[in-house]
């Protein structure tokens, strides 16, 4: 796999200044390639530099390299002169690049921990861009989440202004209305509950987008409890909406993206496992041969069903549904993980250790990449850790990255990431190096705990 760095270096060293533009296109891999490797701030910075350096970047190439360069040099704990940054890019590529460069060099300052860096950055384009540019949407968005760790009011403040922007579209103004009340609440000034109600109702409208009233109505119910009655209401409009637009769309797969928007919440929001169960046994057989499809709304909603089953109790018919589908030839090997992993899970939770590590083994081996397997690549890392296997150790947490990708986002991935990196440092959070992970040491234990845990499970 390192070949072709061995090639590259060459074939720079010898060609590359007779080459340009090809020389460039190996020092975005260079740099490409570095970043993907935990750790090594020194190097990830070096190749910015070595990118930063070639003549004639586009401003997208210089912006990945100027963004690098900061995050990697804070992390170094180097001095980096972002203002110079900020003048070298407006000769070079205009005034107007330079608000979506502070707006990334913030992110970069963020990531390395430099919050107090990241602030006046963001701050510029709040005072200086006109309301309606999309740039001071997320300027504006990016710092009110920021502040959410430091400044609860000021967050709500943020949050606020964010929202009473018209030209933003409503999914977003009413996730900011939601977390003006949130933050505020969090300041000590649970007072504008009900004023909240009121803004959201009128940013609501008349608004007949099934898929904008279910996800509101999920962060109604994670948000102030005097909500949550509201959420509910909300969400039996908008699934009375998806099921009438389930119930007359004439292509395939409309119809199972809108049902597999609804199962989603149905099943993992509001606990409504009855009626996506209710739903499934009641199509016909030519109503499920319609719907019948490789793509991964139809193999996620076959993921819900099976959840819906497990969750009612009822975990008998779930495994039946599971293996009728994994036993399936028709069934497409790099959607399978939808079905495999669930059931997985569930077998160990059972006390089935052996069957579950078989079956995350065959997931795992026909889909490697799939992003469920990351649990997959997790469980055997722990069953070769419990065979003191440390390099099967280490090759397994480092598929669990490679199926998750490098940026992680949702909890459940930080989670699986955290884990990894503890799993490859024998189980010490001081060997972890605090370059790899953005993780409180309180988070770090707490997946230390669960992994204790989950190697009891295991009946090696």
């Amino acid at each position: 796999m390192r070949q072709w760095r061995e090639v590259a270096e060459r074939w720079s060293s010898q060609e590359g200044a007779q080459f340009p533009i090809i020389e460039t296109e190996i020092r975005k891999m260079r740099l490409s390639s570095a970043k993907a490797e935990p750790g090594n701030a020194t190097k990830k910075r070096e190749k910015a530099e070595n990118l930063l350096e070639m003549p004639d970047l586009s401003a997208k190439e210089w912006l990945t390299g100027a963004k690098e360069l900061v995050r990697a040099s804070l992390w170094e704990g180097r001095s980096v002169d972002i203002n110079q940054l900020v003048a070298t890019a407006e000769v070079a590529y205009g005034q107007d690049f330079v608000p979506r460069l502070r707006h990334s060099l913030a992110l970069s300052c963020m990531m390395a921990k430099r919050h107090d860096l990241a602030r006046p950055l963001l701050q510029v384009n709040i005072q200086q861009l006109a309301s309606d540019d999309r740039q001071w949407g997320k300027s504006v968005w990016a710092l009110a989440r920021m502040e959410n760790l430091f400044d609860q009011a000021e967050s709500a403040r943020l949050y606020r202004l964010f929202s009473e922007e018209s030209s933003i579209p409503v999914r977003f103004r009413l996730q900011a209305q939601l977390l003006w009340c949130q933050a505020l609440i969090a300041a000590g000034e649970p007072g504008p509950i009900m004023e909240a109600r009121s803004m959201m109702e009128s940013t609501l409208g008349n608004i007949q987008d099934p898929d904008v009233l279910m996800n509101f109505a999920r962060q109604l119910q994670f948000g102030p409890p005097e909500l949550g009655e509201w959420g509910k209401q909300l969400f039996e409009q908008g699934s009375s909406l998806a099921l009438g637009q389930f119930n007359e769309a004439s292509v395939p797969s409309l119809a199972m993206n809108r049902l597999f928007k609804l199962a989603r919440r149905q099943v993992r929001d509001f606990g409504r496992n009855q009626d996506v169960i209710a739903l499934w046994e009641g199509l016909t057989p030519d109503k499920k041969d319609w719907l019948w499809s490789e793509n991964s709304d139809f193999w996620g909603y076959m993921e819900l069903v099976f959840e819906a089953y497990a969750r009612s109790g009822k975990m008998q018919v779930a495994e039946e549904f599971a293996r009728e589908l994994l036993d399936d030839p028709a069934s497409p090997n790099e959607q399978l993980p939808y079905i495999g992993v669930p059931l997985a899970r569930c077998l160990i939770v059972a006390g089935r250790s052996d069957e579950s590590l078989s079956l995350f083994m065959r997931m795992a081996y026909i889909s490697p990449t799939h992003i469920l397997c990351a649990e997959a690549w997790y469980w055997l890392a722990l069953a070769a850790y419990k065979r003191d296997n440390m390099i099967q150790v280490n090759g397994y947490a480092t598929n669990i990255r490679v199926a998750q990708g490098t940026q992680v986002g949702l909890l459940s991935a930080w989670e699986f990431d955290a884990r990894a990196s503890l799993l490859q440092a024998h189980l010490n959070p001081m060997s972890i190096d605090s370059q790899k992970v953005n993780y409180t040491a309180d988070f770090i234990n707490e997946q230390l705990e669960i992994i204790g845990a989950d190697l009891e499970r295991l009946s090696l």
